[in-house]
């Protein structure tokens, strides 16, 4: 399964759930792949790798821009991390270049499509993490997705944002990809403190489920960021540790429902 973890709004948590996410099935068994989209390569340092030290040409923008696709190339680019059955496929900076170098390409919103077929199969997972903005970057993820999971922080303006990102979504399915389905919205940075704002989170948004899974403040996230690992992996006693893998856990089932669906 091909799931993307988008939202528009920056700061929600999004490249925090990817690797988090990723970090967690492999816990439980699961071979995972994480494609970075977003040539701020925060999941690429969260997966332990830092993009500065990476070669040329060895990131995910050098298989968009390639004329002539084959599984060998694209697997010669998939980085084993250290975390066993998290595999990697990497952003640097130059990916910020996709959007002139690719204006022209043909079926240019089906380029990342075309990588994942290749290997979608060796994988019972693959997240992508999504730059936040609607963007040729963002297109690809999504057309390339079969499901796609929002990460929402607690908030008025959060919640208002979201209606415009549904219907963004809406019209993805109408143009470009038919059967994406929205597998659920994930509340993160959730503060138990903040009672009023609590008691106001919806079980559903806009007929949206809303995973019963929240992701919890944890100040053990800055730090696992810090030393450039997934929390679960970095310390996982910690909270939000606790919250990705009963996350992960609750996404694995619901997988397992749509497809039965």
């Amino acid at each position: 399964m091909i799931i993307s973890i988008f939202n528009q709004k920056g700061g929600v948590g999004k490249s925090t759930t990817v690797t988090s996410l990723a970090a967690a099935m492999t816990k439980l068994g699961k071979k995972v792949l994480v494609v970075d989209m977003d040539p701020q390569a925060n999941s690429t340092l969260g997966c332990g790798v830092d993009d500065e030290s990476l070669e040329e040409d060895s990131t995910i923008f050098r298989l968009l821009k390639e004329p002539r696709l084959y599984k060998d190339l694209i697997e010669s680019l998939i980085i084993e991390t250290q975390y066993g059955n998290l595999h990697l496929l990497a952003s640097d900076i130059s990916l910020s270049d996709a959007e002139i170098v690719l204006a022209n390409a043909m079926s240019r919103e089906h380029l990342l499509s075309k990588v994942l077929r290749f290997v979608e199969d060796d994988y019972d997972y693959i997240l992508i993490d999504c730059p936040p903005a609607l963007s040729l970057l963002s297109l690809n993820a999504l057309v390339a997705s079969d499901k796609l999971i929002i990460p929402l922080k607690p908030g008025y303006f959060s919640s208002k944002a979201i209606k415009h990102l549904l219907e963004t979504v809406n019209r993805i399915q109408e143009n470009l990809k038919p059967d994406l389905r929205i597998l659920g919205i994930l509340i993160t940075q959730y503060d138990a403190r903040k009672k009023d704002l609590n008691e106001s989170l919806p079980k559903r948004i806009l007929d949206y489920k809303v995973f019963e899974t929240h992701i919890r403040v944890d100040a053990q996230v800055e730090y696992a960021q810090e030393n450039m690992m997934p929390i679960p992996f970095f310390n996982g006693k910690s909270k939000a540790s606790e919250d990705y893998m009963n996350f992960a856990e609750e996404v694995i089932v619901d997988g397992k429902k749509e497809r039965q669906w």
